[in-house]
């Protein structure tokens, strides 16, 4: 067991926001494996998106409110993608399956890029299909959506400014119409998806690689 000083224990206090009562303290990477939380962290990001959706039908808003709405939930499915990448590469090794080729998942943005490198997670496990979701029952359902996301935000960009890095090409097409509600309520089913997805596949390393542990050092 490693030895831990008072000082690493204790942790870090960002003294310029210490509150003076205790609700609303936080403590953010508390685990010592950071790897570990995608999930974690998409699920607060999703958690956020929705409750500004919901606030959206008791109050005025204007158009661009929408741009932090969606961008939160993209996040969460980028978050969600790479949890289910991170473990599912961890339960590839173990089945001696070829791992998911990425150079850094830690700096991919394109949905598209990070949803392929779940297919073979789930050929893995045979479920690319038949998840008894209403809105998404297979990894086509899946692909479609974020394919749509894609084609107006390929790399988590276009809802975070109005114009491109050159400062001379909008983001967005001209005159772009949809209902933040509508959108809210597909990407949340996505997301419950998801998130099954992602603590289905850890669960599976888990067992997996605690099976292989007793066989080696039984």
């Amino acid at each position: 067991m490693i030895a831990l000083s008072k000082r690493a224990l204790k942790g870090k206090v960002w003294e310029t926001f210490r509150g003076k009562a205790f609700h609303g303290n936080v403590v953010l990477n508390f685990t010592r494996f950071p790897k570990g939380e995608f999930a974690a962290y998409g699920r607060s990001y999703h958690e956020a998106a929705n409750s500004l959706v919901a606030s959206m039908g008791s109050r005025h808003y204007r158009d661009p409110d929408a741009c932090p709405i969606v961008f939160l939930y993209r996040h969460a499915v980028e978050l969600y993608l790479k949890a289910i990448v991170h473990w599912g590469n961890m339960l590839l090794r173990i089945n001696s399956r070829s791992v998911v080729a990425h150079k850094n998942i830690f700096q991919e943005h394109r949905l598209g890029v990070l949803l392929k490198s779940v297919k073979p997670i789930l050929k893995l496990r045979k479920q690319l299909d038949g998840w008894g979701d209403s809105h998404f029952d297979s990894f086509r359902d899946v692909e479609k959506i974020i394919g749509e996301l894609e084609q107006y935000d390929p790399r988590s960009y276009s809802f975070r400014y109005p114009v491109d890095t050159s400062g001379q090409k909008a983001t967005l097409p001209h005159h772009l119409g949809f209902n933040v509600i509508a959108f809210g309520e597909k990407f949340d089913h996505l997301l419950q998806v998801l998130d099954w997805m992602a603590e289905m596949v850890y669960l599976d390393f888990q067992s997996q690689a605690e099976a292989l542990n007793e066989l080696q050092n039984g």
